[in-house]
């Protein structure tokens, strides 16, 4: 029951009248904004999603770099190794030569 009419009667007056028009008004614009902020919400979902396959991808990658960067140091170290063990071949004879020199 809305009481909107004069005191006189049981209502609530123009303040109660104020308040239901308000009401009456307010219930759209409050269901309006609803919509509004439920759309924007399906957006932020859907940006979310995006950026988790875009964080997937990339820890790919760094999981595909991680396996090229133990590569590449494994075969760093295998020429290291041979330059130590050349440098030991070398080194006797070039001290020698430098002596006779």
């Amino acid at each position: 029951m809305v009481r909107g009419g004069s005191l006189a009667t049981g209502g609530l007056g123009m303040a109660g009248g104020m308040a239901v028009l308000g009401g009456i008004v307010a219930a759209p614009v409050l269901a309006v904004g609803g919509m509004i902020a439920a759309s924007k919400a399906e957006a932020a979902k859907q940006d979310a999603y995006s950026n988790l396959s875009m964080a997937r991808l990339t820890a790919e990658k760094m999981k595909t770099a991680t396996v090229l960067t133990k590569a590449i140091q494994r075969r760093f170290d295998e020429v290291s190794n041979i330059l130590t063990t050349l440098n030991g071949y070398f080194t006797p004879p070039t001290k020698m030569a430098t002596k006779f020199s």
